[in-house]
């Protein structure tokens, strides 16, 4: 996907069965007023790619990593990107796939989440028995409601295994994560031998 400028309809992205990719690249999407967007597929990664709803509209991330060995996010973001919704939601949750090491349900990398009146949820699950197999990992990232919006970060770490390292259900790191009256809550499940 590359170029969704001022689209005026609700959008949804549905991989539907077997192993699909969504791969946003510096891609611009403006809906208007009201409308949303859903991405659901197997391993989704936005890159460079700035998406705004307006209105009640929403943006729903849903991801589930592949089954190699490593690097299998259920939902990456990198450097650069940001979602912006107005009065909606934003909800990403992901399960990462694989068996190794690397495994994030959700991974948010210099990116930006704002929503000035509604919520920011970010649930995920890691996978595999090796390191680095977080539930939610955010690094450089900003999260932001405002009013009553709340924060919500849930995650589950992987399996881990013998002298594994950073298997936390949730990982934060130099995150700024803030809300004007709403509750931010943090919940996390970690996993090693």
């Amino acid at each position: 996907v590359t170029d969704l400028t001022t689209f005026d309809k609700s959008l949804t992205v549905d991989g539907g069965a077997g192993f699909d990719v969504i791969h946003t690249n510096k891609t611009v999407a403006t809906l208007a007023d009201g409308e949303s967007l859903t991405f659901d597929a197997e391993q989704i990664q936005l890159t460079l790619s700035d998406i705004t709803v307006g209105g009640y509209g929403y943006v729903t991330i849903a991801g589930t990593g592949g089954s190699g060995t490593s690097n299998n996010d259920g939902v990456a973001t990198n450097s650069g990107s940001s979602i912006t919704a107005q009065a909606g939601n934003i909800e990403i949750t992901g399960t990462a796939g694989g068996t190794g090491g690397q495994n994030r349900g959700v991974n948010i990398a210099g990116t930006t989440l704002t929503t000035t009146g509604g919520n920011i949820l970010l649930e995920g699950t890691g996978s595999g028995t090796g390191s680095s197999n977080t539930g939610v990992f955010t690094a450089t990232a900003t999260l932001t409601t405002a009013g009553l919006g709340n924060i919500t970060i849930q995650g589950t770490a992987g399996t881990g295994g013998l002298n594994t390292t950073y298997n936390q259900g949730v990982r934060l790191a130099t995150t700024t994560a803030t809300t004007a009256d709403g509750v931010i809550d943090i919940e996390g499940t970690g996993n090693a031998t």
